[in-house]
């Protein structure tokens, strides 16, 4: 199952760099994202693979834009507590970035997003799945690495879980 999942986000991913370059503004991502769990006692740290297409919409300014973000990704990490094994299904989520370009190659992006996680708990031979949607808020920074290539570093919180993640970004 995990290959099949590994396998689905590497396609995705190469069905985005693959996208005619004369579409301007089109970005595509692929990154590696850590949630993380304390609150309620129990210490739970999940692996995930995303992948995330945007349209940049810049301002007249030019020191401000704006991307509107749909973003798909699956477990790639399970953590066990009190011998339950827990691992991502899926997550789904739709994201509005607000980016402040501090120089050419730095900017700054904060960005409320939407979004639906799907987690399954194993033990004794028993699953059990569970999914929640919920608002979040994040923020991050985006290293410009050449004209269409860029990586950037995210924290984002969904009720009390923290995801913080590191991407590949490329622009069209």
């Amino acid at each position: 199952m995990q290959l099949i999942k590994k396998s689905f986000v590497c396609s995705l991913l190469l069905a985005g760099l693959s996208v005619n370059t004369a579409m301007a503004q089109w970005t595509v991502a692929g990154g590696y994202t850590n949630i993380s769990e304390d609150e309620t006692g129990l210490d739970l740290s999940l692996s995930m693979a995303s992948v995330g297409v945007g349209y940049t919409f810049e301002t007249e300014s030019g020191s401000w834009s704006f991307m509107p973000e749909l973003r798909a990704g699956v477990g790639i990490g399970d953590d066990t507590v009190r011998d339950v094994s827990v691992e991502v299904n899926r997550f789904l989520a739709v994201s509005l970035r607000a980016n402040a370009h501090l120089s050419d190659t730095i900017t700054l992006f904060a960005q409320p997003s939407y979004a639906n996680l799907d987690l399954e708990a194993s033990a004794f031979r028993q699953s059990f799945s569970e999914s929640d949607t919920s608002f979040g808020i994040g923020a991050g920074i985006n290293a410009q690495v050449s004209e269409t290539l860029s990586i950037e570093a995210m924290y984002e919180n969904f009720d009390d879980t923290d995801f913080i993640g590191a991407s590949i970004r490329v622009t069209y």
